[in-house]
C-alpha cells in the first residue's frame, strides 16, 4: 500500500462554521451589530458583561476560532475563553470564574480557571490583532495564539464532567470595548 492510498482510505471531516454572537445568551449592556459579528459594551455598567458564540456548543473534537480585536477599550480587561452551557451570563461573571470554564485575560496575560489566575503569556494583545483559539476537547486541552503566532497551551487538563457542552465566549469590562 502506498502512502498515498493510505490517505485516500482516512476519512478527514472539516466544517466552517461562521461564528456569530448568541443575542439569547449576552449580558445586559452589550450590544451586537453587524449580523451578530461584532460586540461592543455600551453602558456603564460596573462589572464583567460575558456573551457567548453560536447557539451549539461541542462536547467533544477539535475546534478552532479566532476573534480581531477592534478595541480593547480603554484598559484592554478583555477575557477570552470557553464557558459551559449552564454559565450564568447574568452575572458578573468571566470564562474562568468557575471550575468548569477557561479564560485568557488579554490585559495582562494571566489565564484563570475556578476563580484562580496563573501567568501565560507576556505577549501583549494590541487593537487590530487576531486572537485565536484552539480547543481540543479529546486531548482537553486550550491553546491560544496571536496574528497565528502560538502563544501556548493555556490549560493542559481541562477538568470536564461528561457531555458538557462548551461554547466560545468574550467578556467585557471596560465601556467601549
Amino acid at each position: 500500500m502506498s502512502l498515498f492510498s493510505y490517505i485516500d482510505e482516512i476519512f478527514f471531516s472539516f466544517f466552517f462554521i461562521d461564528l456569530r454572537f448568541d443575542p439569547s445568551a449576552c449580558s445586559p449592556g452589550l450590544s451586537i451589530f453587524d449580523n451578530n459579528t461584532n460586540l461592543r459594551q455600551k453602558t456603564y455598567l460596573i462589572g464583567n458583561r460575558t456573551c457567548r458564540l453560536m447557539t451549539t456548543g461541542w462536547i467533544h473534537g477539535i475546534h478552532y476560532w479566532s476573534m480581531r480585536i477592534i478595541s480593547r477599550g480603554p484598559f484592554g480587561r478583555v477575557v477570552l475563553g470557553i464557558v459551559p452551557g449552564h454559565f450564568d451570563i447574568s452575572m458578573d461573571h468571566y470564562p474562568g470564574i468557575t471550575a468548569d470554564s477557561f479564560g485568557f485575560y488579554i490585559f495582562n496575560g494571566n489565564k484563570y480557571n475556578n476563580g484562580q489566575f496563573a501567568a501565560f503569556s507576556v505577549e501583549s494583545i494590541q487593537n487590530g490583532d487576531v486572537v485565536g483559539v484552539l480547543l481540543d476537547l479529546d486531548a482537553k486541552t486550550l491553546t491560544y495564539y496571536k496574528n497565528g503566532y502560538l502563544l501556548g497551551t493555556a490549560f493542559g487538563h481541562l477538568l470536564t464532567r461528561n457531555n458538557t457542552k462548551f461554547y466560545p465566549t468574550v467578556t467585557f469590562y471596560d465601556f467601549g470595548s
